[in-house]
């Protein structure tokens, strides 16, 4: 992935993402990079996904259906005040 400009600094990422600046041949390099440079990819791709195991919305799901199952609303409610 290739994160252009500054409005991510500071955020927690994966290895896999190459921060670049405005400049066109800085972006086309990074692109080329993430895309074709198999030692890169490699070394990516062994790394620990910051975000978790892509499995989430399942477990989400599971959850809200044994509340359900209990009887409780999963109906937001709206206070005025």
């Amino acid at each position: 992935m290739v994160n252009i400009g500054g409005r991510q600094a500071g955020r927690e990422r994966n290895g896999n993402v190459i921060d670049v600046g405005w400049d066109a041949g800085e972006i086309e390099q990074a692109v080329r990079r993430a895309t074709m440079d198999e030692g890169f990819r490699r070394r990516v791709g062994r790394r620990k996904n910051v975000y978790g195991d892509g499995r989430a919305s399942g477990r989400i799901v599971g959850v809200l259906e044994g509340l359900a199952r209990e009887g409780i609303s999963l109906e937001k409610r709206f206070v005025e005040g």
